[in-house]
């Protein structure tokens, strides 16, 4: 499937409560060098991620936002108090599986923020980890870059006028950083 497999988020409708809990564990997720994402959650709080990711080619295997699109419920938005647990692998051969790891992205004024996350991932041509606007959350991350490629093991961006968090007060417990063979 050329797109995002798993979704998990709250509609964007101010009348509508913010979807609290659920998510997917235990689940191995491949791509086949076909699926742009393995995985998007969006504005939901206290869930609970899992997962093998496997094959993923396109802007990032896992994807945490935040009122990106639709109506912005604000802080409301906010991804909270998640536990993210993901195993990425990428078979990359050449370009055609260039993927970043994971994203944690945001609005105006919504962001990933009060999670406890652990990344263990592989990124071809993209970061292993690209933070937008997200803060305050504890992260633990290991990671190589299978058949080399290139790509930082943590993009951290500023703050701007449409993410003014940027990359702030985030703890990072574990940081490990390898390339070469898978």
């Amino acid at each position: 499937f050329a797109g995002t497999v798993l979704k998990h988020r709250t509609v964007y409708n101010v009348a509508s409560p913010k979807n609290s809990g659920g998510g997917f564990q235990n689940m191995k997720v491949v791509g086949n060098g076909v699926a742009t994402r393995l995985l998007e959650v969006d504005s939901i709080n206290r869930g609970t991620y899992d997962l093998f990711l496997v094959d993923c080619v396109g802007s990032a295997a896992a994807y945490f936002k935040c009122g990106v699109s639709g109506t912005d419920l604000a802080e409301a938005c906010d991804i909270q108090r998640a536990t993210v647990n993901l195993f990425i692998r990428q078979f990359a051969v050449g370009a055609a599986l260039s993927c970043k790891g994971v994203v944690l992205d945001g609005s105006s004024n919504a962001n990933v923020s009060f999670n406890e996350m652990r990344f263990v991932t592989q990124h071809y041509d993209g970061h292993a980890m690209d933070i937008i606007s997200a803060d305050n959350n504890i992260i633990d991350l290991s990671c190589t870059r299978p058949g080399g490629g290139t790509g930082y093991t943590v993009m951290g961006r500023g703050p701007t006028a449409s993410h003014p968090v940027g990359c702030d007060s985030n703890i990072f417990r574990k940081i490990s950083s390898g390339s070469g063979g898978a």
